[in-house]
């Protein structure tokens, strides 16, 4: 019995001990995302790249995720909350989603990741007061977009913060506080991997992304000829029907899927190949269009940081960055395959000086236009420009 009172003595202690520790923390943001942090894709890392650049600037930031994928219109699922210092973890614990909404009234900011995903994002809008500000940015999951903009209401303390120019365009068909920023990758990064020599370059092509449907692997693998190398990197388990779909278009071709990669591994193979091939489509297998395959393209900073161009469909997205970094030549009709094969073989034919150039100028503008290191900067300056406009108001 002793010992039973001790260990629950203990415990108690603790519990205690990490609320007072979070409850005494002075926190100006949180972010929320509407979905889990546990599988790791390009809107995964965006938000978790978000957090670190709000905690690098301010010292400090929140970050709440399910741990599972949310169920519809139930509050009884399990959250993490993640407390980052800088760029450290400092600690993280699990809370029940109405402790979330409890805990969301404290911060002076409150920044919604996925908000058109589930929705379950009413419930953190009806806990949050008309003093917080409150930010929107969707990263392509859009379950709930259709009865999202039906019953949403602006406010003056409502600003969407888009992934890009083109995402921006399509929430300003329902709203007018709308902007967006570009980021992608850390400086530091790009200045362990921008030394890459063009010249040790593998003749392979690569692509990067979970096997799903809208990413037009298919397109890719009939452009590659048999003498030719491609290398898959992304999970294999997302559309069982759609991979097998593609392993039967590899028959007699040299395409080899290397699964999840660690950040490390996946940035070697990028670093190696004579291109990326980013062939995602605005129209599924069936021709049943699909406007929000890629809102950014991540993938196409990470190979240019790599010192890899890309080669990309004519995708909304893929196109606002190609020409951003003056790669439109490296821009193909999307699911032409053989105007696919065309821009591998242009690529595939560029000296090493030419290469150089156009990788050379495309870093230059990454690192000043898409660095998370100043991103958070960057939107807060915009957040000081728009609140004169009476849009958007923080005390």
């Amino acid at each position: 019995m002793l010992i039973l009172c001790k260990q629950l003595l203990e415990l108690n202690s603790k519990i205690v001990r990490k609320m007072n520790f979070y409850m005494n923390r002075s926190v100006e943001t949180a972010v929320v995302s509407m979905c889990p942090m546990t599988v790791i894709g390009g809107g995964e890392n965006y938000t978790q790249n978000c957090t670190l650049s709000v905690s690098n600037t301010d010292g400090c930031c929140d970050l709440y995720y399910p741990l599972q994928t949310l169920p519809s219109r139930r509050v009884g699922n399990t959250f993490c909350c993640s407390m980052f210092n800088q760029k450290n973890l400092e600690h993280s614990f699990e809370l029940a989603f109405s402790e979330v909404l409890k805990s969301i009234s404290k911060y002076k900011r409150v920044w919604i990741h996925q908000y058109l995903a589930f929705p379950e994002v009413y419930n953190i809008l009806a806990s949050i007061s008309s003093n917080q500000s409150v930010l929107f940015t969707n990263h392509g999951l859009e379950l709930n977009e259709s009865d999202f903009w039906n019953r949403y209401e602006p406010s003056p303390n409502h600003l969407f913060v888009e992934v890009s120019n083109f995402s921006s365009q399509r929430t300003k068909r329902h709203v007018n506080n709308v902007m967006f920023e570009y980021a992608g990758i850390w400086r530091s990064d790009l200045d362990t991997l921008c030394n890459q020599a063009y010249s040790d370059k593998s003749t392979f092509f690569v692509s990067v992304g979970r096997i799903l449907t809208h990413k037009a692997f298919d397109v890719t693998i009939r452009a590659l000829r048999t003498d030719q190398v491609l290398k898959i990197i992304g999970s294999k388990n997302q559309h069982s029907l759609y991979q097998i779909f593609l392993i039967s278009l590899s028959l007699f071709k040299d395409v080899i899927f290397l699964g999840e990669l660690p950040e490390q591994e996946k940035f070697q193979v990028l670093s190696q190949a004579i291109a990326l091939i980013a062939s995602s489509s605005s129209q599924s297998l069936s021709g049943r269009p699909r406007e929000n395959s890629e809102l950014l393209g991540i993938v196409v900073l990470e190979a240019i940081m790599a010192g890899t161009l890309p080669i990309t469909s004519n995708q909304s997205a893929f196109k606002e960055l190609m020409e951003f970094f003056d790669l439109t030549d490296f821009i193909y009709r999307e699911r032409d395959v053989s105007d696919l094969r065309r821009k591998m073989e242009f690529t595939l034919g560029l000296d090493d000086d030419c290469y150089g150039e156009k990788i050379q100028r495309a870093q230059y503008l990454l690192r000043e236009r898409f660095a998370w290191d100043d991103y958070w900067s960057r939107i807060r300056k915009r957040l000081n420009d728009v609140r004169t406009t009476d849009t958007f108001k923080e005390d």
